[in-house]
Parts: structure tokens; sequence; C-alpha cells
């Protein structure tokens, strides 16, 4: 029997036998091999390349459930009262005297739209802001824009040089603009807020309660606040208008007002309709949060990005220049000051533009965070008809403060309120609300597990098994033409 056929015939028992000995050629199953190997390794190589770079999903679902209200901070725009004036220091007093009462003109024939300069004295031993009356053509006459932001500039640096106590003794008092607080139509009251302040407002208010929780959507379910703005005490040359500066935020997290919130004027009523979306973002190697939990138990509320940043260029300032910054006074309080003086000299302001302009204060946003979406419209508010239907009782402030008898209380609240009063409604627009959560696209477990499974599929007995039959099948063929050819030249001869 010839060799070929002596082979092919123990195909069944040794296809290894075969594979060197029935053909020079390379072998179907060695081709298949490295083909194999190669499909592997680039397999392998892919997943190793996709789990370097820590990818990341995020998901959006809808959920439906009854929601907790969240903190709503207000201020009245007006950051001293004037009969409080008395209690601020005599610099403070100057400059606003000085902004009350401008040159309406000069004996040169200036009118008055073109005021002279002032001198704003803000730092001990540098005048940051020096206008003298000397004419000078160069700078003699100021934009309006410009002058604007240099008094409130110099009034905010000055009264933030105020004490504590005497800063909120002359800002507007909560138990004074509070006339009726109701929240799904249960009452609320002045003792619910909690009083901190700002260097833009002086001070503000926040109503953060836990059993404040929406089980229904609209206006009648949520929170409803008139307040009695005082706007006889407002300072002419500091406040420019008339209302208040309300701001929405997570629950427990510190407010700022001034960058985050929104203004609403006087003799209007407001609604603001929110909807909710909670972010569940992933934390190192995927992306960069902060869980929040050491800054919870350093500073005793909740991690926001702004309250870091805050925080971290005020502790730069203290540990590099060794002073803090007055402006950021009411959160870096929080802080060890001790040893540090205010930033007032040219040397401290000189240090601290460098440390702000360093951008060193970088924060990562919160793992956890609850984000609102408002939609707002207002109206004028109230009528002169509403206005003589109010309840006296729940206007029992004005009585007292202005010794009003009932006889002609009427008269005054109708001349008063239009510029006195303001309504803000504050509810959800729905219970339904957005969840945004990012999750990690392959997590270490699910590479190994995608690992240990490409290796399963590539080297396994039943996908060997696989290849054994097609190389049976192959190797069948051939011995079949083999014998047809053999045949063929038996028949020539």
């Amino acid at each position: 029997m010839p060799h070929r056929l002596r082979v092919c015939n123990d195909i069944g028992l040794s296809w290894r036998v075969q594979s060197t000995s029935c053909s020079d050629r390379p072998s179907l199953p060695g081709l298949l091999k490295l083909m194999t190997l190669y499909e592997t390794a680039a397999y392998h190589l892919t997943l190793c390349m996709r789990a370097t770079f820590w990818p990341k999903q995020t998901q959006v679902t809808l959920e439906f459930r009854n929601l907790k209200f969240p903190a709503v901070t207000i201020c009245n725009v007006n950051t001293i009262r004037r009969s409080k004036l008395h209690l601020a220091k005599q610099p403070l007093k100057n400059l606003i005297e000085t902004l009350e009462h401008p040159m309406q003109g000069d004996r040169n024939g200036h009118d008055g739209s073109r005021r002279k300069k002032i001198n704003f004295t803000v730092y001990d031993d540098y005048d940051y802001y020096v206008y003298d009356y000397e004419d000078d053509l160069k700078d003699e006459w100021i934009a309006p824009h410009e002058k604007s932001h240099q008094a409130v500039n110099a009034f905010e640096r000055m009264y933030m040089k105020e004490s504590r106590e005497n800063r909120f003794q002359m800002g507007h008092q909560i138990d004074d603009m509070l006339v009726s607080c109701s929240f799904d139509g249960k009452l609320c009251y002045a003792d619910n807020f909690t009083a901190f302040e700002t260097p833009e407002y002086g001070n503000c208010f926040t109503l953060d309660s836990e059993k404040f929780i929406s089980k229904a959507a609209g206006p009648r379910a949520g929170l409803s606040l008139i307040l009695y703005m005082e706007n006889h005490e407002y300072l002419n040359g500091i406040t420019p208008g008339y209302g208040a500066r309300f701001a929405i935020h997570d629950s427990d997290t510190y407010p700022f007002p001034a960058d985050e919130g929104n203004f609403v004027a006087t003799n209007s009523e407001t609604h603001v309709g929110l909807r909710l979306v909670q972010i569940q973002r992933v934390g190192y190697p995927w992306g960069d949060c902060e869980p929040g939990r050491e800054f919870k138990n350093k500073f005793n509320f909740t991690y926001s990005r702004q309250a870091c940043v805050v925080l971290c260029e005020q502790h730069t300032a203290i540990t590099e220049c060794g002073c803090y910054i007055q402006v950021a006074d009411g959160i870096t309080s929080l802080l060890d000051r001790r040893g540090a003086t205010p930033c007032d000299t040219k040397e401290d302001v000189v240090c601290v533009q460098r440390v702000l302009n360093s951008k060193a204060c970088q924060c990562s946003y919160p793992c956890s965070e609850d984000a609102y979406v408002k939609d707002s419209s207002s109206r004028q508010w109230p009528t002169a008809m509403y206005a003589n239907e109010v309840d006296y009782r729940t206007l029992h402030i004005y009585l007292s403060q202005y010794n009003c008898s009932p006889s002609n209380f009427q008269h005054f609240f109708l001349i008063s309120s239009s510029l006195n009063l303001l309504k803000l409604v504050i509810y959800y627009e729905d219970l339904n609300h957005e969840m945004i959560t990012e999750d990690a696209a392959i997590t270490v477990w699910q590479f190994l597990s995608d690992v240990g499974g490409a290796i399963g599929l590539w080297i396994g007995l039943s996908f060997l098994s696989f290849f054994e039959v097609i190389q049976f099948g192959v190797e069948i063929v051939d011995y079949l033409m083999w014998k047809c050819k053999r045949n063929r030249g038996v028949l020539s001869q």
C-alpha cells in the first residue's frame, strides 16, 4: 500500500501524523491555529486598550415619587437699613452720605450728568480708588458704569470692616419682612428661617425643612411667601432698585444668592416652577467627583463646588498672604483664621490677586447633586380691590411699626403696598424627575470576565473539536480526489 494511502487510512487515528506526511504544503489546521492566535491577541489587546482609558457611560431615567422641597434663600437687596445707619463706623457713614448727595453741578457750569470725582478710601495704606476734586482733563469725567462699580466695591469693603454683630443689626430682619409664609397650605414662621450674611445683600435667610415634602404638583402644593421690603429704609446711593434676591439650592448646602440667584420685584407676584434633575457621577478612576464626606464632617454642611472654591481661595490667602479676604467673611469664618488679619494693605491686595490668578483652587463637582430647572412668570400684584380685602391681622407688622390706627390703615396700605410688597410662589411643575447616572463602562471584574471568557472561547475543547470536524471533512475530500486521479491513471494504461 502506498505511503499516502496508508496514512490516510489511519486518518481517524492520528491527523497529526498525516499533516506532516501526506503533503509538503502548509497544513490547514496550522493556518487556522495561526489565525486563531492572531485573533486572540488582537481581541485581548483591544480589551486592554479600552480598559486603560477607563470609559464611562451615562444613563437617563425618568422616575416618579414624592419629592423633598429644596432650600430657599431670600435676601432684601438693600444691605443696610437707613434707621440703623448710626451704628456704622464714620468712614462708611461718610461714603453713604457722599453717594446719596452727589454734586449736581459746579461753578464752571458743568451740569449734573458730568459729576466730579469722589474719594473712595478702601485700604489702610493704599487708596485703591483715589479721586480728588482737582480738574484733570485726562480723566476728569468717569463713565457711569465704572463709577457705579467703584462705589459698590468700596461700600462692600467698608461694610465688611464692621463687626459681625453690627452688620446683623444694621441689616433687614426676617421678623419685620415676613408677612405670610405657607407650604402646601400649612403655615410657616420667621423662626423656621436661618440667618446668614453676604457682602452684596447683608442679611439673608434660608428656609430649609425636612418636613417640606411635595406630594402634588402645582402652586397650591408649593411654598408661598409674602414679604414687606421696607423701601423707606433703602439707601439711595447704594441700592439701585426695589425687591429681593432669592436662590433655590440643594438642601443643607451653603447658598450663594449673588452668583446663583434671581431677582424678584416688588409690586409683583412671581411664580417659579421647578423640575428636579438628580445627578449621580462616577468617581476615580472613571471620573472626577468629590464624595464630600470629609467636607461634611469638617464644615457641617453638604459639599458644593462653589463652597469648595471659596474656602480654598480663603485658605490659600491665609496660608500664603497671612490675611483673609473680608468680602468672603461669611462662609470663611468656618476656617481657622488665628493670627490672620483682614487683607487691607497694598501688599495684601497684590498677594491675594496673585493667589486668585494662579487658578490653584480647582474643585470637582459633587458625586451626588440635585439640580433644579426653573421656569418663572410674574404679574402685577396686588390690585386695589384685593388690597382692600386684605385681612388686617395678617399685616399687623405695619400697624405696630407705624402706629397706624385701623381707621387710616387702609389708606396707608393702598399707597405703600405697590412698592413695598411682593409675593413669591415656588412649586414643582411635575413630580416626574430625571435621574442622570454615570457608570463605569468596563469595571475591573467585567474586564477579567471578558478576558477569561475570550480565553475559554479560543482554547476550549468545544472550539478545537469544531476545527477537527472541518479538518476531517477536508482530508476526506483530499483522499477522494487522490483516489480518483489514481483510478484514471490505471484506466489510461
